[in-house]
């Protein structure tokens, strides 16, 4: 080989490891990247949410504990650390439990708390206040109550949809279903209601048509992934069911839009199920969607693209 074709070689295989080492540091932060986390959770003794945030993949340093901007002793206990690594960054997800007798404590306005920011701190002795999206805790336990409405399954798929079923166990009504978040999700969280009366009116658009296609919706009721419901809409209110009867809740997180920036946010959301029985009793019951997004290499180049272009 001539010196000429060795020369030019060199050249090439110069700018190819200086256009990769620009681009290393291009990825390289500066500071641990908090991921956007949206919560609404009840105050119980088991109450606890994950915290997600990126670091460089040289880095050493770990979320140790974390406390609320402006409450005194509103601190959070660290329960365990799990770490994903990508070519050039580690996630990782502190699991953080709160503090129930701090907050019950605190005198509310509205029964909730309501923050966007911590204050973390990090093995390496470094204190920071962070976004981290917005945590809603209520103050209401309506998570582990007594209610006339019993859960008998539920389950979740790979493309993000889940589901909950209720049965009766005395004659109720369901009175409505609430959760704070809606203005975050509109677009991306689809929720949708199947219940008896609903069940009725579909198999009626059968007839006349055909056995095939009544008994494929009595096969499709067996298969709750099948069946997206009504829509979540006020006018479905007041729901009445017997004993024994039942009610699905289906929820799924979806975008059509590929760059929707709510896909590299997090979702946990105990939303509200409100129900009165026939001597007008009054019940709450939780009913939890939640959102846990996986990523590729090229997921967290967007994720820290976005965040540097705000």
């Amino acid at each position: 080989m001539d010196k000429k074709k060795l020369f030019i070689i060199l050249i090439i295989i110069s700018i190819s490891w200086i256009g990769n080492l620009i681009y290393y540091y291009s990825q390289q932060l500066s500071e641990p990247l908090f991921l956007n986390h949206y919560y609404e959770l009840t105050l119980d003794t088991d109450t606890s949410f994950d915290i997600y945030y990126l670091i460089n993949k040289s880095q050493d340093i770990d979320l140790r504990w974390a406390e609320i901007p402006g409450i005194e002793d509103a601190q959070f206990d660290l329960l365990e650390h799990d770490v994903k690594t990508f070519n050039h960054h580690m996630l990782k997800r502190g699991l953080f439990k709160i503090n129930i007798n701090v907050f019950k404590e605190m005198e509310l306005e509205e029964d909730k708390y309501v923050f966007n920011e911590i204050i973390a701190h990090f093995s390496n002795g470094e204190t920071k206040r962070v976004d981290i999206g917005k945590v809603i805790i209520h103050k209401e336990d309506y998570k582990n109550v007594e209610s006339p409405i019993k859960g008998k399954s539920s389950g979740s798929s790979s493309t993000n949809k889940q589901y909950r079923l209720f049965e009766a166990e005395e004659p109720l009504r369901i009175m409505g279903f609430d959760y704070d978040l809606k203005e975050y999700l509109d677009g991306f969280l689809y929720i949708s209601l199947d219940y008896p009366q609903n069940r009725t009116n579909k198999l009626a658009e059968f007839e006349g048509k055909g056995e095939n296609q009544s008994t494929k919706y009595k096969e499709d009721v067996e298969d709750l992934f099948s069946i997206d419901g009504v829509e979540l809409r006020e006018d479905l209110f007041p729901i009445k069911l017997n004993k024994g009867e039942d009610i699905i809740i289906n929820n799924r997180f979806y975008s059509k839009n590929n760059e929707d920036e709510r896909l590299y946010n997090y979702y946990q959301i105990y939303s509200r199920l409100r129900i009165e029985t026939e001597n007008d009793e009054v019940y709450t019951r939780d009913c939890e969607m939640h959102y846990n997004p996986y990523f590729d290499n090229s997921d967290i180049v967007t994720i820290i693209k976005e965040r540097r272009g705000r």
